[in-house]
């Protein structure tokens, strides 16, 4: 049975990733290489069978084959001799989670009519999360019009008639190496077509970018999505939506995402649904907003990763949107999902004000995030819950408040990036320019501002280090 006649069936799908690959597990013959010029020549080793696969171009980085008979070592040790080669990796795998979990998803056969945009199903604009996060209160100000939000994913069903005049030009699918982005069965079916709805659930207006990084079961590797990272930044995305994630850390991924970063783009990424404090990448990165999951009375979804680099929770359980094929609706949960919705609250405010950035949009949705849960009072930082759940309204309606700034933004500008570190240590060792306010350079959060706020600036700009924690 293929998987359209089998959403068609109305039957419950229980999608459990059959792959014997996990993320983390290193692609064998494969290398990634970061270069100091737009060119690499492999001529110059004396390892048969090398080839350069594919490159980034703007990036400097490049893919990189060679045969199974030749150890990863050997390849190491010759392209450390090489001229203009900065730092290299093996290419790994990296998933999707709600692929990993054993999620459910539901086709909903009850409606199948003709689709209005806003209006039918009721279903989809009138469930629980909506008013849950207060999206109805959001979309009085903002709708995310003119706002370009790149889904990540394993592809999308472009004949969907919700994604009609909804998406970009500019899509791109890396593992068919093509300008069609499409989902293919598999187990992972349906992913990127929900998680797209989801967006537009929270952002009517605003305009999908699909971009295809994994396969119809779930699996991506490590270049493949900094190339999406890339693309998303190069054609002009103001959000990334990464509902993946990955144990293992990467110089590469670690890069595109500072990339990101420094363009200002907000990017948020799904915790993950291991039910543990597992940190997955991207969502470990200092500059990603990291979303998990609670369920419909307001506590952390069974399913759900916490820990301290959670920022904020939204709804995950049996939420309602696209599905790939002729049923068009269903039901699934996941991290993913939540991340979705935040995704989308990030093109509304953008949509209010167009000069936000990553750390002044992540500071919103934090700061106005609702601590008044069903259960009880969340008191951020909270492990489970961040600093509470994603607000939509509030996080659009934002005003300043006198005193207000963004820690570790020393020249006011709005974002927090390589330009403060110089403005920081101009103002440590020559006193000035000063820095508006003065607090928002005391990086460390310890009392007085020296060398050891440059560093620590320093370190969360490149990565490296923690947020910044300015003292009041």
């Amino acid at each position: 049975m293929n998987t359209r006649t089998f959403i068609l069936t109305g039957i419950v799908c229980l999608l459990v990733c059959t792959s014997t690959l996990f993320a983390g597990e290193i692609i064998p013959g494969q290398m990634i290489v970061s270069a100091s010029t737009n060119s690499l020549d492999l001529s110059k080793t004396s390892i048969s069978g090398i080839v350069k696969v594919d490159s980034i171009k703007g990036a400097n980085l490049y893919l990189i084959s060679f045969p199974p008979t030749v150890s990863s070592n050997t390849v190491s040790e010759q392209l450390e001799k090489m001229k203009g080669v900065l730092k290299f990796e093996p290419n790994r795998r990296i998933r999707m989670p709600d692929v990993r979990q054993i999620g459910i998803v539901q086709p909903d056969v009850e409606n199948q009519g003709v689709y209005t945009k806003g209006s039918d199903p009721d279903e989809f604009y009138e469930q629980t999360a909506v008013e849950t996060i207060k999206l109805d209160s959001a979309h009085i100000t903002a709708t995310g019009e003119d706002v370009i939000v790149a889904v990540i994913d394993n592809g999308i069903d472009t004949n969907h008639p919700l994604f009609e005049s909804t998406l970009t030009d500019s899509m791109y699918d890396f593992v068919d190496d093509d300008s069609s982005p499409v989902e293919d069965s598999g187990s992972a079916y349906g992913h990127g077509t929900f998680v797209s709805g989801l967006v537009l659930l929270a952002a009517p207006d605003c305009e999908i970018m699909p971009i295809r990084a994994f396969d119809e079961d779930g699996n991506g590797t490590y270049y493949d999505v900094a190339s999406a990272i890339y693309y998303a930044i190069d054609n002009g995305a103001n959000v990334i939506n990464m509902s993946f994630g990955s144990p293992d850390t990467s110089s590469v991924l670690l890069d595109a995402c500072q990339e990101a970063f420094e363009e200002g783009i907000a990017m948020v990424a799904a915790a993950g649904n291991d039910s543990s404090s597992t940190v997955l990448y991207p969502a470990g990165y200092p500059w990603v907003t990291t979303v998990n999951s609670i369920d419909s009375v307001d506590v952390i979804a069974s399913f759900s990763n916490y820990g301290s680099h959670t920022d904020i929770c939204a709804p995950g359980e049996n939420l309602y949107s696209s599905i790939p094929g002729d049923t068009l609706w269903g039901i699934w949960s996941g991290t993913s999902f939540s991340a979705a919705l935040v995704s989308g609250v990030c093109a509304l405010m953008i949509d209010d004000d167009p000069s936000l950035t990553t750390d002044p949009i992540r500071y919103r949705l934090r700061s106005e995030a609702e601590t008044s849960l069903d259960w009880g009072t969340v008191y951020p930082h909270d492990n489970y819950y961040g600093y509470g759940c994603l607000d939509a309204d509030a996080s659009v309606d934002y005003e300043v408040g006198e005193g207000v700034y963004i820690c570790g933004d020393v020249n006011a500008d709005g974002i927090v990036n390589s330009d403060d570190i110089y403005d920081l240590t101009d103002y440590v060792f020559y006193g000035s320019p000063t820095p508006d306010p003065l607090n928002s350079a005391d990086i460390d959060g310890e009392i007085g501002i020296d060398i050891d706020d440059i560093v620590f600036l320093g370190n969360y700009v490149a990565g490296t280090g923690d947020e910044p924690d300015c003292s009041d």
